[in-house]
């Protein structure tokens, strides 16, 4: 569906190869809330508004307009939390693959993966921030929607990791939306199931390390 599995992954192998050498022992436990909160609002914009069939009596005689335009203003406004909630658990979970992975490879001299993967991020959070970039669903005007995927490139390109890919849905039939929905369902099981295991590393993590650390150079971006 959107593909977040990856990211959510990530932070598995981070922690898991990098957390001696990790400056900032809370970091693991902010994304681990921010996980959390990916999965509460994409279940959200999956079952709160999305799969219905416009003839609901809240939709008719609205001020938003036909039933299709409220439909399409609440599902939107869903996604767009969603979103939100997405572009700031990859900017963190960025921050986490740099600040411990990566930092473990430059200490153990390791610069052929270092450079392969040094922006591993980079071209995501570059797209979000200037290029009009999203990850989720757009419902757009005339029964048309918009798929935008995570895909993870086959060869890592020189300046980029991973891309956003787009594919328009034509809704007129809005069975396909179940179809949608029922992907969307299994992607969310596939991420609890990660979040899951990261968990169990996060309680073993905070037995290990004191978690109340300053945060140091705030600003740096990744």
């Amino acid at each position: 569906m959107i593909n977040l599995r990856f990211i959510f992954e990530d932070s598995i192998k981070s922690l898991g190869n990098g957390s001696e050498i990790l400056q900032n022992k809370s970091l693991p436990i902010v994304i681990l809330m921010m996980q959390k909160d990916v999965i509460n609002h994409y279940k959200l914009a999956i079952r709160h508004y999305f799969d219905l069939s416009l003839k609901e009596s809240y939709l008719q005689n609205s001020s938003w307009g036909t039933p299709y335009d409220k439909w399409r203003k609440f599902a939107n406004d869903d996604f767009d939390l969603l979103f939100f909630s997405i572009k700031t658990l990859v900017q963190y979970s960025s921050r986490l693959f740099h600040e411990s992975e990566l930092r473990q490879r430059i200490e153990d001299n390791d610069f052929e993966t270092l450079k392969m993967d040094s922006r591993r991020y980079g071209s995501l959070i570059h797209g979000f921030k200037y290029q009009d970039k999203s990850l989720g669903i757009v419902i757009d005007e005339g029964e048309i929607l918009e798929i935008n995927e995570l895909v993870l490139e086959g060869v890592k390109l020189e300046d980029r990791w991973c891309s956003v890919k787009t594919t328009k849905v034509t809704i007129s039939d809005r069975s396909v939306l179940s179809e949608i929905s029922a992907k969307a369902e299994a992607e969310i099981t596939s991420l609890e199931k990660i979040h899951g295991e990261y968990i169990k590393q996060c309680k073993a993590f905070c037995m290990t390390y004191d978690i109340f650390s300053y945060y140091e150079n705030k600003h740096h971006g990744y």
